[in-house]
């Protein structure tokens, strides 16, 4: 493995945007959501992507709406940060538990990476 898949001193954020749609804005939301998370980890974070849950669908899970969200909340409460690039019901239900639980939100690029850089130092 190399040294980036090994290295635990990333900060865990979770990508927050919009997923829930008619097929083809799913697809194209997750792929926004999956570009967000991969620029994430270009840029030395750890990201959780929760439209990554598609697979559970694909592989015949009846889940519906409510148990993706609940499967998806405890990812939420282990990240160091919530970056909700785009906003949406589900986006600012995840935004309203990050706050309740002291999880700092970012809304930008910059205050995200500002914030990796001060929370890098501090590790």
């Amino acid at each position: 493995m190399g040294q980036a898949v090994l290295n635990r001193e990333r900060l865990r954020v979770y990508v927050a945007g919009p997923l829930s749609a008619p097929p083809a804005a799913y697809l194209t939301n997750l792929r926004r959501m999956t570009q967000e998370a991969i620029f994430l980890w270009e840029h030395g974070m750890a990201p959780y992507c929760p439209g990554s849950d598609i697979m559970y669908g694909l592989s015949g899970s009846e889940w519906g709406h409510e148990e993706y969200k609940a499967f998806n909340i405890p990812w939420l409460l282990a990240c160091d940060a919530v970056y909700a690039y785009e906003s949406s019901p589900g986006v600012e239900d995840e935004v309203r538990v990050a706050q309740q639980h002291g999880i700092p939100v970012f809304r930008n690029w910059g205050e995200l990476l500002q914030f990796k850089r001060e929370h890098s130092h501090a590790r």
